[in-house]
């Protein structure tokens, strides 16, 4: 058995700032009315070694953090304060690949949403409690001699599950209680795999994979869907010597399908979420040189 633990202490200060010098700051921070808080952040794990191939462990710990943004009443919020835990499972079913599978949970205070009590679409209030959890299987490593791959897949439930917000359309409850969070799918994966053809870390190197999402929900009153998405990669690379030194050249490929999709929505800072969700680039090739001295 291995346990460990650490933790830290944070004490922060948060004051509606809008110069763009650091004088007039200064002066507007000792003017303004300031918030400090204090947390502790604590952080715990154990892992039991059951077989030599196979682990259990375990994790829990706290965060805390400032928040951004200003109410509509121009004060600072409270921080942001977290919770998570997190069992599973590590395993290496051959030498060179190692599996792991997780379990967790993720609770959040203070996050900043839409403020309908305000006329301003853009004002924003400290909500109420977030939780998402879920499960988490990561696969990396050598599965023969020439072939590698990194492969993932994550199943989450995110949502609103105490909230302090309240909607003037629903003037008997909260607009957000029990919704589903924001760029959040349900089930997202992703496996690449690599091919050798060199020696010692020379010759040719190619790689392919796709990466893939459900749909994502576009604001946090769930009134309208991103589409899921699944997105073709791959790369070469050519190492030699030169001189005793590695040399590297790259060739990247990313979204080959070209598929249409995006890749998210900023629904805190901007008026309309449907008006600021983020389209993915199309088909896009990069190319790098990498030296090693």
């Amino acid at each position: 058995m291995r346990p460990c633990s650490h933790g830290k202490f944070d004490d922060v200060t948060g004051a509606p700032l809008y110069n763009s010098s650091k004088q007039l700051a200064i002066a507007d921070r000792l003017a303004s009315p300031t918030r400090i808080d204090t947390g502790w952040s604590p952080r715990a794990g154990v892992v039991y070694d059951v077989l030599p191939v196979l682990s259990v462990y375990g994790s829990y710990s706290q965060s805390f953090g400032l928040n951004n943004g200003i109410s509509a009443a121009g004060q600072a919020f409270p921080a942001q304060r977290g919770k998570q835990w997190e069992v599973g499972l590590k395993s290496e079913p051959l030498p060179g690949l190692s599996a792991t599978l997780a379990f967790y949970q993720i609770t959040k205070s203070g996050v900043l949403t839409r403020d309908f009590s305000s006329a301003n679409p853009a004002a924003v209030t400290a909500g109420g409690l977030q939780r998402s959890r879920g499960i988490e299987l990561d696969v990396i490593g050598r599965v023969y001699d020439r072939i590698a791959i990194i492969a993932n897949y994550a199943y989450m439930d995110a949502k609103v599950i105490s909230d302090s917000a309240k909607d003037p359309l629903d003037p008997y409850g909260s607009g957000f209680l029990y919704n589903h969070l924001v760029n959040a799918p349900r089930h997202a994966g992703k496996i690449f795999a690599t091919y050798d053809f060199g020696q010692n870390g020379l010759g040719l190197r190619v790689g392919v994979g796709v990466t893939a999402t459900t749909h994502v929900w576009g604001d946090l009153q769930n009134t309208f869907l991103l589409p899921g998405w699944a997105r073709l990669d791959g790369f070469s690379s050519y190492t030699t010597l030169v001189e005793g030194h590695k040399v590297t050249a790259q060739l990247n490929l990313k979204n080959i399908n070209n598929a249409q999709y995006f890749s998210g929505v900023d629904d805190i800072f901007n008026a309309s979420a449907r008006f600021n969700a983020l389209p993915a680039p199309p088909f896009t090739a990069t190319g790098q040189i990498r030296v090693e001295f």
